[in-house]
């Protein structure tokens, strides 16, 4: 049986991640792949963990980039080999869902469990984007951990405990949310055992969380874990964290419209008719969940899906600055399997009838992944997808306009320019992109003209300063 449901879930990810690998590099794919110097040959390991990695992007993940070393040796720059990488951590991440669920549950809740995990559209962003391989690292290895300490629970064998500390030691080193994995060890732990005292288990996982904050302040000097103390009132930081909560919500259930990032107005005042709805919402939740008590799975995915959002909660402080939660899909990766299981004890209470609802949402579900790959074929794609969905202004406009003028688009790139202008019509990058453009079509004289203004309004701008230089110098011969 085991067999045959790795093999399924095998044939059900590949299948509709098939067309993702004929997708290119996009967007931070360049900095983190192609123009990376350090995947290029395993001599290159100490200075993987090294604090200056990533520093322009404030990243410390040296097991993503060791993984793209591995990828390198064996592909080169083929994008094919980094996306077949990507989707066979998919493919793990799914079976140890499976294999978690067994543990704490049965094949029979385990299995939707999983299948949902391997076919939903939102973790489309994860397995399509080589850039965002640390979700998926750092989710296989909190959940080998997470079960290794099921094991423990359940054998009472010290080795299952020692695996599941290494596990978690090797997670930190893919991604700064895995210092919360004590509360899925917590989680799991009176789940198996509600009699017994985890809590003195937990000690060595939040020692590791010290030593790994330690070693990033101090040894490595990089202050920045992603997290941030936030200026938002605690009753304002608990409004805001249910508000995008329920979003997130909204989201796995109805995965339309998806791209990479978005965002939400953080909520400032109480006398606030969507604070009312969030409140309503909260106390029927909570209502359902006295009613509930006694049923442990049903109470098991509502934490497993708020522990995996807590991260979010911290950053507010980091964003707070731009006046708006930032959202972003991968950030439901690891938390969407406690909605899935929700979903699943929810469909078990109608027999046949969940069975056929069960088929019909992972069928649609797949649909919608394998279009939403497609997504993610090239840059420009990429970028049209984001400008779709973001209202008003944004930056991203600027990136696509030099994708255009990179393969030579240019009366796309003019068309973007002139949309760019309006939104930003006393930005130095406008005139810095109008000089891009006509530096393109050989009008030199134009371009320098578009260069001058740009510097006078912003005179920091080195890579401008420099096109200048060049432009003048070859202009006078």
């Amino acid at each position: 049986m085991l067999r045959k449901t790795i093999l399924l879930l095998i044939l059900v990810v590949i299948l509709v991640y098939s067309n993702s690998f004929n997708n290119g590099f996009v967007l931070d794919d360049e900095v983190l792949v192609t123009n990376n110097h350090l995947i290029r040959s395993l001599d290159s390991l100490p200075q993987i963990f090294n604090s200056k990695l990533y520093q322009a992007l404030e990243m410390y993940r040296p097991l993503q980039v060791l993984s793209y070393c591995f990828d390198y040796k064996i592909w080169g720059l083929s994008p094919f080999g980094f996306h077949l990488g990507n989707v066979f951590l998919h493919i793990l991440n799914s079976i140890l869902v499976y294999l978690l669920f067994c543990l704490i549950s049965t094949a029979a809740i385990a299995l939707p469990i999983a299948l949902l995990f391997a076919v939903h559209p939102i973790n489309t962003s994860v397995v399509s984007y080589i850039s965002a391989r640390a979700d998926l690292l750092v989710t296989f290895f909190m959940l080998l951990s997470i079960i290794c300490f099921g094991k423990f629970i359940r054998l009472k064998s010290l080795k299952w405990y020692f695996l599941s500390l290494l596990s978690a030691f090797v997670a930190l080193f893919c991604r700064e949310n895995s210092l919360t994995l004590f509360l899925f060890i917590i989680l799991i732990g009176y789940n198996l055992d509600p009699k017994r005292k985890i809590i003195r288990y937990v000690i060595p996982f939040l020692l590791l969380d010290l030593f790994y904050i330690v070693f990033r302040l101090g040894f490595l000097g990089n202050s920045n874990l992603g997290f941030s103390v936030s200026v938002i009132s605690l009753p304002f930081q608990v409004i805001n964290f249910l508000n995008i909560s329920f979003r997130y919500l909204y989201l796995l259930i109805f995965p339309f419209g998806l791209y990479m990032f978005r965002s939400t107005p953080f909520i400032v005042n109480f006398f606030n008719f969507l604070v009312i709805i969030i409140v309503i919402f909260t106390f029927l939740c909570c209502y359902f969940l006295y009613r509930l008590r006694k049923k442990r799975m049903f109470l098991f995915g509502v934490l497993w899906f708020l522990f995996g959002l807590f991260p979010v909660y911290l950053c507010f402080g980091r964003y707070f600055w731009l006046k708006q939660a930032i959202m972003a899909e991968s950030w439901l990766y690891l938390p969407s399997i406690g909605v899935f299981v929700l979903f699943t004890l929810i469909k078990n209470k109608f027999a046949k009838l969940g069975n056929i609802l069960l088929i019909l949402v992972v069928v649609f579900y797949g649909f919608l992944t394998w279009r939403n790959n497609t997504l993610w074929k090239d840059n420009i794609t990429a970028y049209k997808n984001i400008l779709e969905h973001l209202p008003g202004r944004t930056p991203v406009r600027k990136n696509l306009i030099k994708e255009y003028l990179l393969l030579g688009f240019y009366n796309d790139a003019w068309l973007e320019i002139k949309k760019f202008g309006g939104d930003y019509p006393e930005s130095s990058d406008r005139y810095a992109l109008q000089g891009d453009y006509y530096y393109a079509i050989n009008n030199i004289s134009q371009a320098i003209e578009n260069y001058k203004i740009s510097l006078r309004l912003n005179r920091y701008n080195l890579e401008v300063s420099e096109k200048l230089k060049k432009l003048e110098r070859k202009n006078a011969k």
